[in-house]
């Protein structure tokens, strides 16, 4: 996304445990066509269907997120909203604060998110190598360097 530097986004705690994104200093409608084209138009009757799931969600029937789903909205928040590292930890831990929504292997994405704000390694490197860990793995090897400087894994 290019964006203009006086632009900026804000987030903010809505509802118990829900992380709201806005444009802070301008129009929402000013994001239309930055995203680039995709791939299916979603309606406004897909948004309150979306909605309309999101409100159904209870502490006796919680939504679940699955662990290898739980990456693509921190690179979202970071590459497409331009969020730190502080405000994507911010908005990750409100979700895992929600009671509504299980989070796959919540313990290894806190652990992750611990590792990923205080380093300049991507979240998904962190939670590769948390879970690796945690299942016994001595060593987590990857061809990524950067990965292999700051998020604990050895280059091959």
């Amino acid at each position: 996304m290019r964006r203009d530097t006086r632009e900026s986004f804000a987030g903010t705690i809505g509802k118990p445990g829900r992380f709201e994104l806005f444009a802070a200093t301008r129009s929402v409608k000013d994001l239309k066509g930055r995203f680039g084209k995709p791939a299916k138009k979603v309606s406004i009757e897909d948004m309150n269907r979306a909605i309309k799931l999101a409100e159904s969600l209870t502490v006796d029937a919680p939504g679940f997120v699955p662990v290898v789903a739980i990456v693509e909205p921190g690179w979202v928040l970071s590459s497409s909203y331009e969020l730190t590292r502080s405000q994507v930890s911010e908005a990750f831990e409100a979700l895992l604060r929600t009671k509504e929504i299980v989070i796959d292997r919540a313990d290894h994405v806190l652990k992750a998110l611990r590792v990923y704000k205080s380093s300049s390694a991507d979240f998904a490197d962190c939670l590769i190598e948390r879970i690796a860990s945690s299942a016994g793995c001595e060593k987590v090897m990857t061809f990524d360097v950067v990965a292999a400087k700051v998020a604990g894994m050895t280059l091959i």
